[in-house]
């Protein structure tokens, strides 16, 4: 029902396909903290301190992205 305004979205650039990982990817097996072990040292993106072979939110975009004018106001505390 939606996929004639979906292709317009992409083909005007409305819209930019993207995907992203929810998990870290090891290089190796032996990157993999012992699973006896329940302390957070090198478990997780967080807190593992190698490097992986794919990070956590990696991903491709077909766009680039570029920031300017940015500013934040002084807020001041009653």
């Amino acid at each position: 029902e939606q996929a004639g305004k979906a292709i317009a979205d992409l083909l005007w650039g409305e819209f930019s396909p993207s995907g992203r990982l929810p998990v870290t990817f090891y290089k190796s097996v032996d990157d993999l903290p012992d699973f006896g072990d329940y302390s957070m040292a090198n478990r997780t993106y967080k807190y593992y301190e190698g490097e992986p072979l794919y990070p956590f939110g990696h991903g491709l975009s077909y766009t680039s992205f570029d920031y300017s004018g940015l500013s934040v106001p002084e807020t001041h505390d009653a």
